[in-house]
């Protein structure tokens, strides 16, 4: 499904930091920030305070939540999810770093979000 264009909607892309490594013939591949994926008309709200008091000071402890339907994202070559540590960049260059990648509600994905 995709979710429609509402008066908060924009413009998402996910980037991932990849690290880095040694390829298979032993030379060094530096790191780098590579596109994971577009997402058109997302949404990035914040949460209300009974949901961020429930993951205060846990592993998903987060202040936002990304909400998205399937045909909205584009990914890049190679990716087909938005993982854990993925860097969500909106319109106005703020950066947010996926805690929680997301869970389908039926109607929308929805990934929590931790602001940079």
């Amino acid at each position: 499904m995709r979710t429609p264009e509402t008066p908060v909607s924009q413009d998402v892309t996910v980037n991932r930091e990849v690290e880095g490594h040694y390829d298979e013939n032993n030379n060094w591949v530096p790191g780098s920030n590579e596109k994971v994926a577009d997402i058109e008309d997302a949404n990035i709200l914040p949460k209300a305070g009974r949901e961020r008091a429930t993951a205060l000071q846990t592993d998903y402890e987060s202040d936002y939540e990304l909400i998205f339907g399937e045909e909205n994202i584009s990914f890049e070559n190679d990716f087909s999810k938005i993982k854990a540590g993925d860097i969500a960049i909106d319109e106005n260059d703020k950066e947010y770093k996926v805690v929680f990648p997301g869970k389908f509600t039926g109607v929308a994905y929805v990934a929590d979000l931790k602001k940079k």
